[in-house]
């Protein structure tokens, strides 16, 4: 252990006091026996700091001087280092060496802390008494002193030893100056014995006895009777033994009793003998124990009184405690139990705990309860495990076990309400027979009988109707949940109700959720209303809405004074929006003064201003949209004027701009589709029984399909069907991209392009046997079948030109296949033919004939030359002959 220096506390105005031991002449037994050896002694002192007594280990000078002030030191100074002080105690031996012929001496000291800083001497010097002297004893002859020497000699100063161990010997008179020796052996001692007695053994010195034997060496009596020590002459401490060797302790007034028959008990003071009378602490059981204090009394095995005054643990409270304070009492049975102080605090039930306070009560049977603190709590009897933490005037009812106040003022928590508790806050109440439930604060909240699993967790005035099982209320003001309403939440706000089970106010304030409107929902806002029976409904905020009574399921988002009165309705949010009775299922998803009528089902208004929906599954939107009918769709511009319906399953919109379709530039009136392209599937005309198709009609004479772009106003190229599925004119189309019904016509003749660029093909071939080929082809005229006639009836009863399928296959297998159609009969597939090859061999076969028809111009034109020599040779014939 280190320590400051003492020049440090010198400055701190700390004073080093060194207190020696005394030692004081008693007629006790021979404790030791000491001789003079060698030159070295032991000392004995008490260090302080400050006044207080210190712990450590402290470094010591010891100088030897002639005179207690000034003069010339004559031995010394001898350091003793890391000297351990307990308590202020310390034991050192000094050796300064042959330096006691007899005189008087003193010794100087100064100490410091362990190697910390100078030494501090200290004042006044130690006079030594005559224990040192015995060194010189050690060379002394007695040889002059022998027989009796007669009592006129022995006057004057001896300096030498002189030692009477004759038991006879009597000593009469006063003994003055220092007592040599080691031993008092015998005889008498009559009068007074002024000295230090120093070297005296055989006794217990003030200082320390040393050398002693635990057991054999002792203070008290040796037979049974009680040992007391006094002060002033009165009791101060009283040791009783007896036979169960666990002696009673009694310390403190004369008047501090314990019980006869006790053993083991233990009173450490206190009591008075005349203060306001007398104040005993009384011990009456075993193993009891008082502390201090006055007016205690323990009657219970094990018991302990801690201190303070009129405390009192009654008989069989076993192993309770009264630590303090006045008054408090831990009552008869009450085992196990403890009051830590405060004033008039009781326990009654086992296991029982009041922390402090006072006028705090644990009851009878309220076994494990606590009470931390606080004044005027009660736990009463049979509420096992209960606890209150502190504060003011709370109370725990009957056979209310496991439940807990945790502080406040008047708080309650009713009989038979096990599980319950109380956070804290004022006046807050848990009526009877209320399991499970919690009140976490604040003021006036209410949880009513049989409301089990409860909880208001703080606020002003909230409160929890009769049978209303796990509801819940998260704190604002003025809050109700009613009676039979299990499992209802209110989180806040005010002044919000509801009757109905599993029903939910989030916040905001005038609230109501009407009885029977069980899962409905009041999320927020200002004075909004489910009315009662409507199961499930839902308001998310705003202010002034309303669910009618018996509107099932209904919802509004937010918005005010919107109102439903059909099941399974929405208004989504907006001003004065309404939904009559019987219209199922239906919205309103904003705007203001839009209206769903009577019986108008699964009817729907997308916003805007005054639309109304009468039919049902119908919609309307914009403005002054009115859909009348059942299915109609009604789309209103912002023209201040009505846009109604005419008829069921309509649709209609009215756009003064155009109508769009992936484009902000529109036709004046009209519709233009910018990307994805227009589909229709299933639409049919009125006036063409029920064919899928789109329909150009209203009085035109003719349909219209063009592409055109009106941004730069200029046509554009229309493209049909280009994602690669057929097109049919007049027919379904089933195996080519384009098939028409009946015949086909242009402006000019000409024939159908195809693309035939050198640069796309290879392997290129002239054609060849042409003739052959066609040859082989059988070119016919037909009529075709009535059955045929009868499913195409563009074709007519008139001969046709073609070829043969079945045969031209056997000459162009290629260009034979199958047109997805089936014959009349049904039985297999109708053969189409491609001819265009004929007209390429056709085109080959004249090229072909060309050739020979050139070989045959040769051959006539030789022959011409050859006839023309014939004939030549004839007419010179002829001539020669004349």
């Amino acid at each position: 252990m280190r320590h400051p220096p003492a020049e440090i506390l010198m400055k701190r105005k700390i004073q080093f006091a060194l207190v020696l031991f005394l030692l004081k002449m008693t007629a006790l037994p021979q404790l030791s026996t000491c001789l003079a050896q060698g030159t070295a002694f032991t000392y004995q002192g008490r260090l302080s700091v400050g006044g207080s007594t210190t712990n450590g280990l402290y470094d010591f000078t010891f100088t030897l001087f002639g005179t207690n002030s000034g003069g010339s030191a004559i031995a010394g100074p001898v350091t003793n280092s890391a000297v351990g002080v307990t308590n202020g105690l310390f034991t050192t031996t000094i050796d300064f060496g042959a330096a006691f012929p007899g005189a008087y001496q003193w010794l100087e000291i100064a100490a410091r802390s362990n190697l910390a800083g100078p030494f501090t001497t200290l004042a006044p010097r130690q006079a030594l008494t005559p224990v040192p002297y015995a060194v010189f004893a050690e060379g002394a002859s007695a040889s002059g002193i022998s027989g009796t020497v007669p009592s006129r000699n022995l006057g004057g100063n001896y300096t030498n030893a002189v030692t009477f161990n004759n038991g006879a010997n009597s000593f009469n008179g006063t003994f003055y100056g220092a007592f040599y020796g080691s031993d008092f052996i015998g005889g008498d001692f009559v009068g007074s014995f002024i000295g230090d007695g120093s070297s005296l053994g055989g006794v217990w010195h003030t200082g320390g006895n040393y050398g002693t034997t635990p057991g054999v060496n002792f203070v008290g009596t040796a037979d049974n009777q009680p040992l007391e020590l006094r002060a002033n002459s009165q009791r101060a401490l009283r040791l009783e033994p007896n036979s169960a060797g666990a002696p009673n302790v009694i310390g403190g007034a004369s008047v501090n009793v314990v019980s006869a028959g006790i053993v083991g008990a233990t009173i450490g003071g206190g009591g008075a003998v005349n203060y306001s009378g007398a104040s005993p602490n009384n011990v009456s059981a075993i193993f009891g124990t008082i502390g201090g204090g006055r007016n205690n009394s323990v009657a219970a095995d094990h018991g302990a009184i801690g201190g303070g005054h009129d405390n009192y643990i009654g008989a069989a409270a076993y192993d309770s405690v009264i630590a303090g304070g006045s008054s408090d009492s831990i009552a008869a049975t009450a085992t196990g139990s403890a009051i830590g102080g405060g004033n008039n605090n009781t326990v009654a039930g086992d296991h029982g705990f009041i922390g402090a306070g006072h006028n705090n009560q644990i009851g009878a049977g309220a076994y494990d309860s606590v009470i931390a603190g606080g004044a005027s709590q009660t736990i009463v009897a049979n509420a096992t495990g209960s606890a209150i933490g502190g504060g003011y005037f709370n109370s725990i009812g009957a056979s209310s076990s496991s439940v807990a106040i945790a502080g406040g003022y008047q708080n309650t928590i009713g009989t038979n309400s096990p599980y319950s508790s109380i956070a804290g806050g004022l006046v807050n109440s848990i009526y009877d027979n209320v399991y499970y439930s919690t009140i976490g604060g604040g003021w006036a909240n209410f949880i009513q009988i049989n409301s089990a699993g409860s909880t208001i967790a703080g606020g002003l005035s909230n409160g929890i109707g009769t049978n209303a099982i796990d509801a819940s209320v998260g704190g604002g003001d003025g809050n109700q949940i009613q009676g039979g309403a299990n499992y209802a939440t209110i989180s806040g706000g005010f002044l919000n109700t509801i009757g109905a089970a599993e029903a939910v106010i989030g916040g905001g304030q005038y609230g109501t959720i009407g009885a029977g409107s069980s899962y409905a929902v009041i999320a927020g806002g200002s004075s909004q209303t489910i009315q009662s029976n409507s199961l499930g409904s839902a308001i998310l905020g705003g202010e002034h809405n309303t669910i009618l009574a018996n509107t099932l399921e209904a919802a509004i988002g937010g918005g005010a004074e919107n109102y439903i009165a059909s099941y399974g309705s929405v208004v989504s949010g907006g001003y004065s929006n309404s939904i009559q009775p019987n219209a199922f299922c239906a919205t309103v998803s904003g705007g203001s003064f839009n209206s769903v009528g009577t019986n108008a089902a699964n009817a729907t208004i997308a916003g805007g201003l005054s639309n109304s929906v009468a039919g049902s599954y119908a919609l309307a939107a914009g403005r002054r949209a009115k859909a009348n009918h059942n299915g109609t769709f009604v789309w209103a511009d912002s023209q201040d004027a009505d846009f109604a319906t005419a008829a069921s399953n309509q649709f209609l919109i009215r756009a003064g701009g155009g109508l769009g379709i992936g484009t902000a530039t529109t036709p004046p009136g009209g519709l233009r589709v910018h990307t994805g392209g227009l589909a229709v599937t299933g639409a049919s005309s009125p006036n063409y029984g029920t064919n899928a198709g789109v329909y150009i009609e209203w009085g035109a004479t003719q349909g219209n399909v063009f592409a055109f772009d009106y941004g730069p106003f200029l046509p554009r190229p229309l493209v049909l069907n280009s994602p690669g599925g057929n097109v049919g004119i007049g027919r379904t189309p089933t195996a080519n991209a384009l098939e028409v019904e009946g015949n086909a016509s242009k402006t000019v003749a000409g024939s159908w392009a195809a693309n035939s660029d050198a640069r796309i093909k290879q392997d290129i071939k002239t054609l060849s046997g042409a003739l052959a080929t066609l040859e082989r082809v059988r070119l016919v005229s037909f009529r075709y079948s009535e059955n045929y006639r009868r499913e195409h009836s563009s074709v007519g009863d008139r001969r046709y030109v073609n070829v043969v399928a079945q045969e031209f296959r056997d000459v162009f297998p290629n260009d034979v296949k199958s047109s997805g159609e089936k014959l009349p009969d049904g039985s297999d597939e109708i053969l189409q033919v491609d001819t265009y090859p004929l007209i390429i061999y056709s085109a080959a076969a004249i090229q072909e004939l060309n050739e020979q028809l050139k070989g045959k111009e040769a051959k006539i034109a030789e022959l011409e030359q050859r006839l023309e020599k014939v004939e030549r040779l004839v007419t010179s014939n002829n001539a020669g002959a004349k």
